[in-house]
């Protein structure tokens, strides 16, 4: 059995309207909806089968730069018996690549929520690859703790990179 659920917002503003039992009655309530909010393009109609086995569903793992470029969304297989889907960073030579897996199929949903992810990366200091260096979060990249040289990076400014997330 399929269920028809009703949803606006993005992000934090995410929401569920109303879980219905026909398409019928969820375009009708959603047509309810975009009369009150004419423009919100946000106002969807997922469809969920009822009661389906959860031990392999469908998604999208998107690569994405740092600079928030999705340089590849291909369509994945996650074994939710393993945990929820994870998310990699990696270090190509050049620069740290994000890979994430979205249990989604919709590839702009799945790029939205990776940059989402990109961003709290970036605004936590988080955004880098085992063994890559950083900035020294103990003496900002200046090598010295006052006239001392710093016990984190021992006067070099700079640290290898070793992730609280990792195992």
């Amino acid at each position: 059995m399929v269920i028809y659920i009703l949803t606006s917002g993005v992000y934090s503003d995410y929401q569920i309207e109303g879980v219905y039992s026909t398409k019928e009655i969820a375009e009708q309530q959603k047509a309810l909806l975009l009369w009150k909010n004419e423009n919100d393009d946000s106002i969807q109609i997922e469809e969920y089968e009822l009661d389906k086995p959860l031990a392999y569903v469908r998604g999208l793992e998107v690569g994405m730069t740092r600079e928030g470029e999705a340089y590849m969304v291909r369509k994945a297989i996650f074994n939710l018996s393993e945990g929820k889907p994870k998310f990699e960073l990696l270090f190509n030579r050049k620069e740290v690549l994000l890979i994430n897996k979205v249990h989604t199929e919709e590839r702009e949903r799945a790029i939205k929520v990776t940059n989402a992810l990109r961003i709290m990366l970036l605004a936590n200091d988080m955004f880098h690859a085992e063994g890559e260096k950083m900035t020294c979060p103990l003496c900002s990249g200046t090598g010295l703790e006052g006239e001392n040289l710093c016990p984190g990076c021992k006067g070099h400014g700079k640290v290898p990179v070793k992730l609280p997330f990792d195992s």
